[in-house]
C-alpha cells in the first residue's frame, strides 16, 4: 500500500491519508501530513506561562486537528523510540479523522531524562516506506526544541537532518519546520526548511536580518505554536499541482501554484510555451511578429515586402491587378478567386515560432546515509559548547 501524506517538522507529522492511487484524478484526495514531534526529555521544560513544552505542543496540535481533521489526513510520529536515540516510530497512521487517536498517543509525557534528539535518524526513517508501513506522506511537519543530539555527542552527525530532508524532497515530500523554544539550532532549521521547499521567498538563512522573514517557523509559547501549525495546515491543504483535488472543491489543480515560467499541466508543473521568438529591431521597437494597428503587416526591415519602397511598389502593383480583374469579372466566382500573382508573398505570411524552453536541471542532491552508517560531513555550525548549553534539559 502506498499512501501520500505530508510531514510537518515540528517533530510532529501530518499523516498520510491512507490511500493508494486514486481510481480517478477527479476524486477528492485530502493531503497526507505526518507530524514528527520531538519527545526528548527537554520537552518537559517550562515555557513562560508555566506549562511544559510537551503540554503546549499537545494542546496546539489538538487545536489544529479540530479545524483540519476532516480535510487533511493527519498522522503522528514521535521520537526517540523506544528511548535514548532510537529513531521514531509511526504512532498513528495518516488518515482523515485521527484527532482522537493522536490525542491518546500524546497522553504520556516524555521521561525527565534519557531521551535524546535523533532528529536526522527519524527523518531518514520517514523517507523509508518500509519503516512507514507503506505510507508516503505529501508533507512532514517537524516540531523540535533542540539540536541533533545523541549521547555520546558526535558533531559529525549534526548534518544528518539536512541530508534526511533532501532525501524526502527528492521523493516528492515537503518538509515544514517548527522550532519550539530558545534552544533550537536556528541555522540548521533554516537550512532544512530551504531544502524542504517550504521556506518563504527571500528568507534569511542566517537569522541575523530582522527585516527579512525566517526560513522556518519559530514558536516560543502555545499561542505562537498554534499559529505556526495553523499556517502550515492551511498551506498543506491548498491545491497542489499533482493531478488531485487536494482542496476538495470538485476541480483538479485549480489555481495550483507553479514557478513564474511554468504552468500546471496534467498534474505537473511544466515550462510555459514561449510567447514569441522575434528579435527586437535595431531601433528597439516592436517585435517582428507584432501586427501594428490591425493592418496585418509586419514591420521589421528586410522581413516583409511592405517594409521598403520596393515592397510598397510590389504591393501597389498586386492591388492594381486585383482591381482590374474585379472590373472585368463576369460572375461572382471570378472575384472570389482573385489573388496576388507573381513572386510577392502575401503580407500575412506567418513567421516561425521560436521556443527557448528546455529541460530543467537534474537534482544534484546527494542521498542520505543510513542512520547506522558512517558519519556525515563535518558541521560548520556552532560549537559543542553551544550545543551543551542548548540541551541542558536533556
Amino acid at each position: 500500500m502506498r499512501t501520500k501524506a505530508c510531514v510537518v517538522m515540528v517533530s510532529m507529522g501530518l499523516a498520510a491519508s491512507g490511500r493508494a492511487v486514486a481510481a480517478e484524478p477527479s476524486v477528492c484526495e485530502p493531503p497526507g501530513v505526518v507530524v514528527v514531534l520531538d519527545r526528548s526529555s527537554s520537552m518537559n521544560g517550562e515555557i513562560a506561562d508555566g506549562t511544559t513544552k510537551w503540554v503546549a505542543a499537545r494542546t496546539a496540535l489538538d487545536h489544529v486537528l479540530a479545524a483540519y481533521d476532516q480535510t487533511i489526513g493527519f498522522g503522528l510520529m514521535t521520537f526517540p523510540y523506544p528511548d535514548a536515540c532510537g529513531p521514531g516510530r509511526l504512532d498513528v497512521p495518516p488518515a482523515v479523522g485521527q484527532r482522537g487517536a493522536i490525542g491518546m498517543a500524546l497522553t504520556a509525557p516524555p521521561p525527565h531524562s534519557g531521551n535524546w534528539t535523533p532528529l536526522g535518524e527519524t527523518l531518514a526513517a520517514v523517507a523509508d516506506p518500509a519503516w512507514m508501513a507503506g505510507y508516503v506522506p505529501d508533507a512532514v511537519v517537524v516540531v523540535t526544541d533542540g539540536f541533533q543530539w545523541c549521547s555520546p555527542y558526535d558533531p559529525a552527525q549534526r548534518e544528518l537532518p539536512k541530508w534526511a530532508v533532501a532525501r524526502l524532497r527528492d521523493r516528492g515530500i515537503r518538509t515544514f519546520v517548527v522550532g519550539f523554544g530558545a534552544a533550537v539550532d536556528e541555522e540548521a532549521l533554516a537550512a532544512m526548511a530551504i531544502l524542504g521547499e517550504t521556506a518563504p521567498a527571500g528568507c534569511d538563512a542566517t537569522n541575523t536580518d530582522p527585516a527579512r522573514p525566517r526560513c522556518y517557523h519559530q514558536a516560543d509559547d502555545a499561542a505562537t505554536l498554534t499559529a505556526a501549525l495553523m499556517a502550515i495546515a492551511a498551506r498543506a491543504s491548498a491545491e497542489t499541482c499533482d493531478g488531485r483535488d487536494n482542496d476538495c472543491d470538485g476541480v483538479v489543480d485549480d489555481g495550483a501554484p507553479c514557478a513564474v515560467d511554468e504552468r500546471c499541466v496534467g498534474g505537473a508543473c511544466t515550462p510555459a510555451p514561449a510567447l514569441d521568438g522575434g528579435v527586437e529591431g535595431a531601433d528597439g521597437g516592436a517585435d517582428p511578429g507584432d501586427l501594428p494597428g490591425g493592418c496585418g503587416c509586419r514591420t521589421s526591415a528586410g522581413t516583409d515586402p511592405a517594409s521598403g519602397a520596393g515592397g510598397m511598389l510590389a504591393i501597389a502593383i498586386a492591388a492594381a491587378q486585383v482591381r482590374r480583374r474585379r472590373r472585368g469579372a463576369t460572375n461572382p466566382a471570378a472575384t472570389s478567386t482573385a489573388s496576388p500573382t507573381g513572386d510577392v508573398p502575401p503580407p500575412w505570411q506567418p513567421h516561425p515560432e521560436v521556443s527557448s524552453a528546455g529541460p530543467g536541471p537534474a537534482s544534484g542532491s546527494p542521498g542520505l546515509p543510513p542512520p547506522s552508517g558512517p558519519d556525515g560531513p563535518a558541521s560548520t555550525i556552532g560549537a559543542v559548547a553551544e550545543m551543551t548549553r542548548s540541551t541542558h534539559a536533556k
